[in-house]
């Protein structure tokens, strides 16, 4: 018998070795999807993720999911998944953008933020079904039926706030770029590759997904807001009534289970503010640098485009509002606070 020796050609090992170590940056591969893939495994088994990837971008998937959620969410989330994915490739396409010069989005804080969303549902929501059983001395099927559409509407809202805080880290990375750059142009150090027309045609690409992510959730904004105060201040109200008058025989289990409640709802009611204001804050914050950028050229007599020029990037705000109606900021909370104050003095002077 006899051995040939197979010929070795060096070109194709160097170019099969080097597609074994080729890193994809897009799709499921991309540090953005790897950070925050517990999460979407959890909302995809829950009916609020109807998108896959189709050669590395998001596309709609086939609506296969039954899920345990208000039929109004799964019908919004059906109905404008198309308009989603495309929020969530403009955002793919700006980190292929800062990472081809050198840039990259950084996804530390990102997962770390993924996880302690988790964990603290986790921990909330094994809180209401455990003290809920006990309580009432329910089964688990039993309680878990009753808690579905409230958790189904809890995954709707930490979906919002999931891709918001994703777009408040993008413009939080595009202000520290644009900071580097001037600093670097103060101090004549080593010129970075990207220039001041790049940063504010990135700048116009977020705000545009971030108008796009309002106009898209805009109504259900309102929604969560209403359905969160309500159910806040219903169950404050049942406590302190319990509390007040009927304080001998007072079934600790079911204020306890009361309370559970109103951690999970008033808990989702303030991250949904923050979120919001982190990423109205970092949006709105470019205008300022610009203007700080042409002011220091104006003193060095360097300025070659009117000051007016950047004038619309101060003007230009992002906001979220609920249906047009008011923007959620952090100064809103009190407001909430106050409003549901009043309105649990008033229920409680009337009984």
């Amino acid at each position: 018998m006899e051995f040939r020796p197979k010929t070795f050609d060096l070109e194709i090992a160097f170019a099969a070795s080097r597609r074994r170590q080729m890193k994809k940056f897009r799709g499921p591969d991309s540090l953005l999807y790897s950070a925050i893939c517990p999460a979407i495994y959890i909302i995809r088994i829950l009916g609020q993720a109807p998108y896959k990837f189709s050669k590395d971008r998001l596309v709609p998937s086939n609506v296969t999911f039954n899920c345990f959620t208000m039929i109004y969410s799964v019908l919004m989330t059906m109905w404008t998944r198309n308009k989603f994915v495309q929020i969530w490739n403009n955002i793919q396409d700006y980190d292929d953008a800062v990472r081809l010069l050198g840039y990259p989005q950084k996804e530390i804080k990102t997962r770390i933020v993924c996880w302690i969303l988790i964990i603290l549902n986790i921990a909330l929501w094994t809180s209401v079904n455990q003290v809920g059983m006990y309580a009432f001395t329910e089964s688990w099927i039993s309680n878990i039926g009753y808690m579905s559409p409230y958790f189904g509407s809890c995954i709707a809202v930490y979906k919002f706030i999931g891709i918001t805080f994703i777009l408040g880290q993008r413009f939080h990375h595009l202000n520290e770029l644009a900071t580097k750059y001037i600093c670097s142009k103060r101090k004549n150090t080593r010129p970075m590759k990207i220039d001041i027309k790049t940063i504010q045609t990135w700048h116009n690409e977020l705000m545009i997904v971030g108008e796009n992510l309002n106009t898209l959730y805009t109504w259900e904004i309102l929604l969560w807001l209403a359905n969160l105060s309500i159910h806040s201040v219903s169950d404050l109200y049942f406590i302190i009534d319990k509390v007040l008058n009927d304080w001998d025989n007072l079934h600790w289990p079911s204020i306890c289970c009361l309370a559970s409640w109103f951690l999970v709802f008033v808990t989702q009611l303030i991250i949904l503010h923050i979120s919001c204001d982190y990423v109205s804050t970092q949006a709105n914050s470019m205008g300022g640098i610009l203007i700080d950028w042409q002011a220091c050229l104006m003193e060095k007599n360097s300025l070659k485009t009117p000051i007016e020029m950047s004038l619309h990037f101060i003007n230009r705000k992002l906001q979220f509002t609920a249906a047009g109606c008011f923007c959620i900021e952090l100064p809103l909370i009190r407001s909430i606070a106050a409003l549901l104050t009043t309105y649990l003095v008033i229920l409680l002077q009337l009984q």
